[in-house]
């Protein structure tokens, strides 16, 4: 079942200089970015990821801290999961003041400076999201999410959500630059649960990745030995892959056809489709001989460990890289949460 086989970790419960509420993670054709809470980081694939670099970072390394960014004058102070696309880092970006919403920003990904950002709304039109903690874009358009994927009753749940990104606007700096496209639960049965959000990305052939998880510690519990999160769930937790695909309804068939007879309009096929999201592979807590896809986290005390964000990055190939990253294929962080004194996995896959 799993497209993926573990490497291992690395870096291996490092302090990095960028491990402290490390969030966020994706690529170019030369680098990773990495976002923490507040702050950005460009990164040679070159880099030993191991080797810990100061907020001063040497040529062809790059630092942004919230400030520096060009968001000094907002009260966005925290950046989710990141991506990139033409040139741009798309960064969900919220806030410790409720009142404000949050948004997609959009960051010029060769000097890490803010360029434009749009708050969105839910496919309603009408409610505004509790959290944006990841996303992803893929073919011009820009999923994401709230909190939650499947919890109806939660206010701070959603299915899937996809905008249309406008690249003009975006080069235009203008705070209007994506429209909503459509959404989608990520099983066929909608009360399918994906439980604290924290990744997402699409690999080359447009398998969406999303990871999931939490730990206590970043719960409105706090570290209560009243709340406790199960260790690991194996339906809701980790690292699942789904394959996308579109289809028409027999209903919307059958009202297309009193409209149009056998001849329907492409247009109007596309128009009424849905997406169907059909899992293919789903990351274990342990090696077994069936699994490989490996991705354990621990959660509750003493480890408090919390998955975050992801990118599929193909290095088969790549010379100029360190040796424990060769022929790897797929990157998920993992943040040990430790008082101020945070540190961080960077688990590697290879195709199996």
């Amino acid at each position: 079942m799993a497209l993926y086989d573990y490497v291992g970790n690395y870096p291996d419960e490092k302090k990095t200089g960028w491990a402290g509420n490390v969030q966020g993670l994706c690529h170019d054709e030369k680098n990773w970015y990495i976002s923490q809470s507040g702050e950005l980081w460009k990164i040679p694939v070159s880099h030993d990821l191991e080797k810990k670099i100061d907020k001063n970072p040497p040529l062809g390394y790059l630092h942004k801290n919230n400030s520096e960014t060009g968001l000094k004058k907002t009260l966005y102070d925290h950046y989710g999961d990141i991506d990139y696309s033409n040139g741009y880092l798309f960064i969900p970006i919220t806030s410790s003041d409720n009142d404000v919403k949050p948004a997609i920003a959009v960051f010029n990904a060769n000097t890490l400076t803010y360029v434009c950002r749009q708050v969105i709304k839910r496919n309603d039109g009408k409610q505004y999201y509790k959290s944006l903690p990841w996303c992803a874009v893929h073919n011009g358009k820009l999923y994401t999410s709230d909190r939650h994927c499947g919890l109806n009753e939660e206010e701070d749940s959603s299915p899937i959500e996809v905008y249309n990104i406008d690249f003009n606007a975006i080069k235009e700096k203008k705070n209007k630059f994506l429209k909503y496209d459509s959404s989608f639960p990520l099983w066929n049965n909608p009360k399918s649960q994906k439980s604290f959000m924290q990744g997402g990305c699409f690999d080359d052939s447009g398998r969406l990745h999303v990871n999931s998880g939490m730990c206590p510690s970043n719960t409105s519990e706090g570290f209560s030995s009243a709340f406790l999160i199960k260790d690991f769930s194996n339906t809701n937790d980790g690292i699942q892959v789904f394959s996308l695909s579109r289809y028409v309804s027999i209903f919307a068939i059958t009202i297309l056809k009193r409209k149009y007879g056998d001849n329907i309009p492409y247009e109007q096929l596309l128009s009424h489709s849905t997406t169907l999201a059909t899992e293919v592979a789903r990351s274990c807590m342990d090696d077994n001989k069936n699994n490989r896809f490996r991705y354990e986290f621990h959660p509750n005390s003493p480890k408090y460990e919390e998955p975050e964000g992801i990118t599929f990055w193909d290095l088969r190939g790549m010379t100029n890289i360190p040796e424990k990253i060769r022929n790897t294929v797929f990157h998920a962080l993992m943040l040990d949460n430790e008082a101020n004194n945070d540190e961080v996995y960077m688990k590697h896959y290879r195709y199996e």
